[in-house]
């Protein structure tokens, strides 16, 4: 399947990172609420895949929830893998400088990740 550049309903959180020749390819929104360590805070999460980052936005598990964002270069990712851990579904990216664990709605879109993700590498 053939990947069509995404341009028009991007936030402005997401388009203000982007730089002059960067193209997204994946974006994905999802809000995150309630569970056993949250207390029924809200998260918006995000993920967006371009021709150059991967970009994101999540609760930092192991920093009491805070949000996270950040993006890491695509060369540098490694691989990418879908995890469920009881009743949650992470997708774990593994980056030359270490990992990033985000939470997934499904294991679904977790899949739909790694294929762009592919798609993008092997161009």
């Amino acid at each position: 399947m053939a990947l069509t550049p995404i341009s028009l309903g991007l936030p402005a959180d997401l388009t203000s990172q982007l730089v002059s020749d960067e193209i997204v390819y994946y974006y994905s929104y999802s809000a995150t609420v309630g569970g056993c360590l949250t207390k029924g805070k809200r998260y918006n999460n995000y993920i967006a895949l371009t021709n150059k980052r991967f970009i994101y936005s999540t609760p930092d598990f192991e920093n009491n929830f805070q949000t996270k964002k950040g993006f890491t270069p695509i060369h540098n990712i490694a691989f990418m893998e879908v995890d469920k851990d009881g009743l949650r579904t992470y997708l774990h990216v593994n980056t030359t400088g270490g990992s990033i664990k985000i939470l997934m709605p499904t294991e679904e879109r977790g899949g739909e990740i790694r294929r762009v993700f592919f798609e993008l590498t092997n161009k």
